[in-house]
């Protein structure tokens, strides 16, 4: 498991202890975990984009960019080429049909 280090503002280390010793969280990195869990739950948008940037960099494979964004290989596949298609600037041309 990683481990992370970070700084918060003070009221919200307050509120966080406030809940381990009401034993809403079994302690501090506890409540960390949930609290991320819950926001990429919450943020689809942003848990495909963390994969995609972390795929860019080539820092996972396409199946881990799969399960960290919660799709399947082949809609994160078609995320990815969508993302190097806009990057190189290549765009599909309509025509308007004349009249």
């Amino acid at each position: 498991m990683a481990r992370i280090t970070g700084s918060y503002p003070d009221d919200l280390d307050l509120l966080i202890e406030g809940a381990v010793e009401a034993s809403v969280f079994s302690g501090k990195s506890d409540a960390l975990r949930e609290f991320v869990r819950e926001y990429f739950e919450d943020h689809q948008n942003e848990r495909i984009a963390a994969a995609v940037a972390l795929d860019k960099y080539e820092r996972i494979t396409l199946s881990d960019a799969a399960r960290l964004g919660d799709v399947d290989r082949w809609t994160m596949r078609d995320i990815l080429r969508e993302g190097l298609n806009s990057a190189s600037g290549s765009k599909t041309q309509t025509t308007q049909p004349t009249r």
